[in-house]
């Protein structure tokens, strides 16, 4: 248990911001004393783009956005100082700022900002500062940005697993990764005459300050309510923790909202395909896991928070995919544990038996059944929709994935494919494998479009042969990015031309341009076998292929020591 703790001072505050670290004694309590305090609730702007520049603001409680052009461009956080530039040039608003979570600032007018400016040049000196590093850290990192939750609330929504162990469990296996903080309602006791949101939250900064992480632990119900509710709005990220005899009908409205995008925690026994969809529709949670009871799910949840959750994403290629198999063997050799798994085409099908969680020897196995042996992709037929009917591969990816959804995986799964009558890219998370798969393994003109949710789908490697922009999105942790068309040459001699399925296939492949520029910026370790010599559609050649991705594998986990014990730790 905590002690308790004031709330900091507007003189704390300004002390302890980095950013105004320069300013002295004097300036700093003269700033102090024009502060007034500034609460913004939970989901609710502070200001947005465009809007007068009339104040300067520094954090002093809570977590706040920074959006433009509908992304967070950067995190927020106690004693940064936001509005600065243009409080000083009186130009409106750049960007829209955002409360994550229910957040304290101190506010200082233009007018007295300008005022000790023009009195005091140390001030504007230390505003033009924090105006240029920021500049500099928006240059070195372009684009959205992804922020650790600090501060996670565990939900419990009914009877079920015992709350007190999940929380437990979840707080050792964050202390992996830093230091841990468990708060639960029972322990805050409160002060005659003071409100419980106020000692809530001065202790909860207190874990903030001395902690990587706090953990807030409750129950949804009545005699919790108010507890409930301040952890949900002081909360960066929810965990949603649901027994047997709980269903998404019980909840509130007002909870089911608060629920959105959480992480999903149920009971083995709730872990069936109705069940796991009626808590997706209520609920759209970032992630569903079953047997909350057991240390993998909490282990899982705690990589995801601390930013060490490895994802993998596979390209396509054809039957150059096979040598997926092969870098999959050298990863478990290597003790990497796997949580998220992406592919286009090829890779989708390798991907998803491996979300499934398929032993490397098992995939192996059935390629050869599935993809040797019985040769999926031979079905021709007069050409008025595709080369093949597509049937035949239909029923082999029918058979692989036995009805299974992707709630119902091990492992998180997505894959991509290309809605033909607008060229979007469609990523595919939720509903039948079998679906999916299907549709990101259609290559156009070969296979006949696949029709799925009233889109016309085909091979997602047109679009994004490497969607590890996709898996990165979610900024859980580091990517192993495998690419098989990364060494590409002609599979036959320069004199001699491709067949016509070849040709449709190597289109496919060579339409997605970015693949190498969107490696380099998101993936933490790219794996290029070498495969070349080998045609997109010679799968007969599956040990060759395998051999080379072992190779490869190999050769890349032992160059890159230092990421291999973040990546298997």
């Amino acid at each position: 248990m905590l002690a308790r703790a004031g709330t900091p001072t507007p003189l704390d505050t300004l002390c302890s911001s980095h950013a105004l670290q320069a300013l002295s004694p004097d300036m700093l309590e003269e700033l102090a004393s024009a502060c007034t305090v500034h609460r913004a609730a939970a989901g609710k702007y502070l200001f947005r783009r465009g809007d007068p520049s009339d104040s300067l603001f520094v954090v002093r409680l809570g977590r706040l956005d920074v959006v433009g052009n509908g992304e967070v461009v950067r995190a927020l956080g106690p004693g940064d100082v936001l509005g600065e530039v243009g409080t000083i040039e009186q130009a409106p608003r750049s960007a829209s700022v955002i409360a994550r979570r229910d957040s304290e600032l101190l506010e200082i007018t233009r007018a007295r900002v300008l005022e000790l400016a023009r009195r005091t040049p140390e001030l504007a000196l230390a505003l033009a500062r924090v105006a240029t590093e920021r500049l500099r850290r928006d240059a070195q990192s372009p684009g959205p940005v992804h922020t650790l939750p600090s501060t996670v609330a565990l939900v419990s929504l009914g009877p079920g697993p015992a709350l007190a162990a999940v929380g437990e469990r979840l707080a050792r296996a964050c202390a992996s990764f830093g230091t841990v903080a468990l708060l639960d309602e029972s322990e805050l006791d409160t002060v005659d005459g003071q409100a419980p949101d106020a000692l809530w939250a001065s202790v909860l900064d207190r874990a903030e300050r001395g902690h990587d992480r706090v953990v807030l632990v409750t129950s949804a119900t009545e005699s919790s309510q108010d507890w409930t509710e301040f952890c949900l709005r002081s909360a960066d990220r929810v965990i949603a923790l649901a027994g047997r005899e709980h269903s998404p009908e019980m909840l509130t409205p007002a909870l089911r909202g608060q629920l959105n995008g959480c992480h999903l925690l149920t009971d083995a026994d709730s872990r069936t395909a109705p069940a796991l969809a009626a808590w997706r529709t209520a609920l759209e949670p970032r992630t569903a896991h079953h047997a909350a009871s057991q240390p993998d799910a909490a282990a899982e949840i705690a990589r995801r928070l601390c930013g060490r959750a490895v994802g993998l994403v596979l390209s396509g290629g054809g039957a150059r995919g096979l040598a997926h198999i092969g870098v999959l063997h050298e990863i478990r050799a290597a003790g990497i544990t796997i949580d998220r798994i992406g592919g286009a085409s090829m890779g989708s099908v390798i991907g998803g038996m491996y979300a499934m969680d398929m032993a490397p020897e098992e995939i192996e196995a059935r390629c050869t059944e599935d993809w040797v042996r019985h040769r999926p992709f031979s079905d021709y037929t007069w050409p008025r929709h595709g080369l093949i009917r597509g049937e035949r591969i239909g029923r082999l990816l029918d058979r692989l994935f036995a009805g299974l959804s992707h709630e119902e995986l091990a492992r998180e799964f997505f894959c991509v494919s290309c809605d033909l009558s607008n060229g979007e890219l469609v990523v595919h998370r939720h509903g039948p494998v079998a679906d999916s798969v299907k549709a990101s393994i259609c290559i156009p003109g070969f296979a006949p479009p696949r029709r799925l949710d009233g889109r016309l789908l085909v091979d997602g490697g047109i679009r994004n042969n490497l969607p590890v922009d996709v898996m990165a999105s979610s900024g859980e942790g580091p990517i192993i990015a495998v690419d098989v068309t990364a060494l590409r040459s002609s599979s036959s001699p320069a004199q001699q031309l491709p067949s016509l399925p070849e040709t449709l296939a190597r289109l496919a492949v060579l339409a997605s341009e970015d693949t190498v520029a969107l490696r380099e910026r998101y993936a933490s370790l790219v794996i290029q076998p070498r495969t070349e010599g080998v045609g997109l559609l010679d799968f007969q050649r599956l040990d060759q292929l395998v051999d080379a991705g072992r190779r490869a594998g190999r050769q890349s986990l032992q160059a890159a020591e230092q990421a291999l014990s973040v990546l298997a730790g």
